[in-house]
């Protein structure tokens, strides 16, 4: 039995239902990270993980998520966690 790659791996049929549609896994996984960022303390680092799936679950006929997109995202969500912080001050 050869080794797989976690891209190898099945796509689950929540996420599947997207159809190529990467720009809104990266919307979210972005979102998430960039909320935890910007309060690390007050969360355990689930969004993390859960950004990762995101993120694996991205690419589609060979075409690898748009790392880009992903990095608007997360400062999006950065500035949204950074607001809301303040805002609990």
């Amino acid at each position: 039995m050869g080794s797989r790659h976690l891209h190898d791996l099945p796509v689950p049929s929540s996420l599947d239902g997207t159809n190529g549609r990467d720009n809104i896994l990266a919307e979210v996984a972005g979102i998430e990270a960039g909320y935890w960022y910007a309060w690390p303390s007050s969360h355990a680092g689930y969004e993390l993980v859960a950004a990762g799936m995101l993120i694996m679950a991205c690419g589609h006929d060979g075409k690898p998520l748009d790392y880009d997109e992903l990095e608007r995202w997360t400062r999006i969500g950065y500035e949204r966690g950074m607001r809301s912080r303040k805002a609990e001050r």
